[in-house]
């Protein structure tokens, strides 16, 4: 079992890091949100990917982090 199952994440960015950090978690058993404040062409591939994957992905976004977030990853 990995001490990631059922965790929270919120990462933030669905840049080749943020992609990378949220399939790195989801592998390992996390529950993982992605904001990205993008809504374009790429950000729409990444997030249906991780999307069929289990993710939840919030493009366009510009609020507070999700709430029930417990560890935040921010990419660069």
């Amino acid at each position: 079992m990995s001490e990631w199952l059922g965790r929270r994440f919120c990462v933030a960015g669905l840049g080749i890091a943020g992609y990378a950090a949220a399939d790195a978690l989801m592998q390992l058993g996390a529950e993982v949100t992605i904001v990205d404040v993008g809504d374009g062409e790429r950000q729409r591939e990444r997030s249906a990917v991780l999307g069929e994957l289990g993710a939840r992905v919030m493009l366009g976004f510009s609020g507070p982090v999700p709430a029930d977030t417990e560890v935040l990853v921010v990419s660069p």
